[in-house]
């Protein structure tokens, strides 16, 4: 008989814990599915296990680059799975994540970034 670990929630738990409770628990299942082109039939699965190791991966990777508990990361992307993961890498840093709106332009992206202090911004390309 197989026994599954029990997360209790609390006030205190924190994202990160959860994500980890997760991989530990259902590590090989599919978390995650992004179709990156509908018309060729292209996607990308993601299990539990490898989102936080990747996750964990940019998060160090931002750690390296000077980002610490309280700093921001403002991400200029669409939904795609760089954009989640950054996410969740910046939660588990203690960073803060600001959204900036793909079509903003000119003052209104000037305002969010003036206004938002992120240490990096992403932009995809």
């Amino acid at each position: 008989m197989q026994t599954t670990k029990k997360f209790r929630l609390s006030r205190r738990t924190l994202l990160r814990d959860f994500i980890k409770h997760k991989a530990d628990v259902a590590g090989d299942k599919v978390f995650m599915t992004y179709i990156r082109d509908f018309d060729e039939g292209i996607d990308e699965k993601y299990n539990y296990k490898d989102f936080h190791i990747l996750s964990n991966r940019l998060g160090n990777g931002l750690f390296k680059l000077g980002l610490k508990k309280g700093d921001g990361v403002a991400l200029m992307e669409i939904n795609s799975p760089e954009f989640l993961l950054t996410i969740f890498a910046t939660f588990k840093m203690g960073a803060y994540s600001v959204m900036v709106n793909v079509s903003l332009r000119g003052e209104g992206l000037k305002y969010i970034i003036d206004h938002s202090d992120p240490y990096v911004y992403f932009q995809k390309n």
